[in-house]
């Protein structure tokens, strides 16, 4: 007898700056006020330039995926970004949508607002032809992707519950996170901890799917 097929599976995406888009963009304006002294001007400089970088991951137009992971219940596996290149992050998306071909249901959290369509722009801006197409209609569940969040929060984009909030809520722990947030990827990336930010989005992929298992049961 053949082993029952595995349908769905559970995402995730880290994200750090896309420098070149960045180098391309006027200078992030720094809050010198009345300062004179240069070296106090480049300083502040530098810090507005960090800042603009670190919150550049998160923006869907300046970023770039230095991480896809999954998890389908019964494995779990992680896609890392090789350098900071279009070539890179390009070869990244082709196999996340390699093995994202294989699977009819996808399941994320806040998927509607940030994975999906960082996907699909990364994909359109890299010439990557997508190898699924997800169904982000607003309140349904009927279609191929679920986003937890959206379903939890009845679509209210701007509704109070983090990722932390409904593991430690329908779950009873944490997320799992332990020494790293979102917030803190792009400082991980800086200073060389890859296989850290990897380690993060998997296991975040894990906890999406134990998340799925207890909503599916009242809300799906």
């Amino acid at each position: 007898m053949n082993p029952k097929r595995l349908t769905e599976l559970a995402f995730d995406l880290e994200t750090i700056a896309n420098q070149q888009v960045l180098n391309n963009l006027p200078p992030a304006k720094a809050a010198v006020g009345n300062l004179k002294d240069p070296d106090k001007i480049l300083a502040k400089q530098a810090e507005a330039d960090k800042e603009r970088r670190g919150k550049a991951g998160l923006n869907l137009y300046h970023n770039r995926v230095a991480v896809f992971a999954w998890c389908n219940g019964e494995e779990s596996g992680r896609i890392l970004l090789e350098d900071e290149t279009d070539e890179a992050e390009r070869k990244l998306i082709a196999e996340a949508w390699d093995i994202l071909a294989g699977y009819e249901k996808f399941i994320t959290f806040n998927g509607d607002a940030f994975d999906v369509p960082c996907m699909r722009l990364h994909s359109l801006f890299l010439g990557v032809r997508p190898g699924v197409r997800f169904d982000t209609r607003r309140y349904t569940t009927s279609g191929n992707h679920i986003d937890l969040r959206a379903v939890l929060t009845n679509w209210a984009p701007f509704a109070p519950g983090d990722f932390d909030f409904f593991c430690k809520r329908i779950l009873g722990e944490d997320s799992g996170k332990g020494d790293i947030d979102g917030s803190w990827v792009q400082d991980y990336w800086d200073v060389g901890m890859r296989d850290e930010i990897g380690a993060y989005g998997e296991d975040d992929a894990k906890k999406t799917w134990s998340l799925y298992q207890a909503v599916k049961k009242f809300y799906l």
